[in-house]
């Protein structure tokens, strides 16, 4: 039998590493393990916690998202993806933004990347045909109010999955994403 590291994280209020001021997460709006590092997504931003608990180490905010993140998962480089209403960020494990998009805003008709406010994240297997299925990385799967949409592996580029977006009345809601089996 296949031992499991399991690890319980409450997070409310956390010291900072220098005992001069404290983190605060707010709202926690999701959890992420990836490489040696717990990542907290929160109504006040991203937050990167090593798991190195002989060290004390303190929280870090992940600089460059300080909006409400709703959605976080761990990505198969080692860093992680998060999403909020108007953006998805992709960040490294060293926690540095190497990548953010804007994320579309249907009440105002402003483009993004994305179908609208981002609800949930995932990596999982690609969709594509037979042949792409047997590359490296999988693909990631953003939910939204919309649609759900993908973002190849393969190509970087962005699709959606879901009906046309004609109205609100029309619309698909994707409110959760489920790690997704080989086919």
């Amino acid at each position: 039998m296949a031992s499991a590291r399991s690890l319980l994280l409450i997070c409310l209020h956390a010291p900072a590493g220098d005992g001069s001021a404290a983190t605060t997460f707010g709202a926690v709006t999701g959890l992420a393990q990836s490489g040696s590092a717990v990542w907290v997504a929160s109504q006040h931003g991203l937050f990167k916690i090593p798991v190195d608990w002989s060290a004390g180490t303190a929280p870090v905010r992940v600089s460059g998202v300080t909006d409400n993140v709703t959605a976080v998962t761990a990505a198969p480089d080692g860093g992680v993806v998060a999403g909020s209403y108007d953006r998805i960020w992709f960040v490294d494990a060293s926690g540095s933004v190497t990548r953010w998009e804007w994320t579309t805003d249907v009440p105002d008709t402003w483009g993004g990347v994305v179908g609208g406010a981002i609800t949930t994240l995932t990596y999982g297997v690609s969709m594509a045909s037979t042949s792409d299925r047997d590359m490296v990385g999988s693909d990631l799967f953003v939910g939204n109010p919309r649609c759900l949409n993908v973002r190849r592996e393969k190509t970087g580029w962005f699709e959606r999955v879901g009906p046309d977006q004609v109205s609100d009345a029309t619309t698909t809601r994707v409110t959760v994403c489920m790690q997704l089996a080989s086919f």
